[in-house]
């Protein structure tokens, strides 16, 4: 139970009901040491009552590699994983992988002009690793989607979906011509 409460101590519940790991991590998957687990997620499987056998990897089912809500992980293959991520249209092929990140002003720039990353995760209600994520480019393109249109919003109109997506816009939001 120590190590739960531990481990706890460095989550932020989000209201899409993903659990984002706050503590050490690589800008990708969260650091908790437990027994031989480091990474985040692995880890609240074990403390929420769950077994890893040998060779499987514990999925995300949210596809949010921070996140360690033991409801959107589960068990799975290296096929499996595989699988997953051509199902969900997550695998690098051609321009996929530029399609998951801004076109228009880069995260980094609209992050800067909007106060920094903190001041960003706090108009947003989310955290700071996830400010992180957008600015790695490491959040799937529809919560980038969502994301734009927050930032839309909380900025009162200093940053836009047109110039996040110049090219694109007119596609996610026909409404906006």
């Amino acid at each position: 139970m120590q190590n739960l409460d531990k481990f706890m101590k460095k989550v932020e519940k989000q209201p899409d009901g993903c659990w984002l790991w706050t503590g050490a991590n690589n800008y990708k998957y969260g650091h908790f040491k437990l027994n031989n687990e480091i990474y985040a997620h692995r880890s609240s499987f074990i403390l929420h009552g769950n077994e890893i056998p040998e060779g499987m990897l514990v999925l995300h089912k949210c596809d949010v590699p921070l996140c360690v809500n033991p409801n959107h992980l589960f068990l799975g293959s290296h096929a499996d994983n595989m699988q997953d991520k051509v199902d969900k249209n997550r695998q690098s092929r051609g321009t996929k992988k530029v399609e998951k990140m801004p076109i228009g002003l880069n995260s980094t720039t609209i992050i800067r002009l909007l106060g920094g990353p903190t001041k960003v995760a706090k108009m947003l209600g989310i955290s700071v690793p996830a400010v992180s994520m957008w600015q790695n480019g490491d959040i799937p393109y529809d919560k980038l989607v969502i994301l734009a249109a927050t930032l839309e919003k909380q900025s009162h109109g200093l940053v836009n979906r047109k110039t996040l997506f110049p090219e694109s816009y007119k596609l996610i939001w026909p409404e906006l011509d």
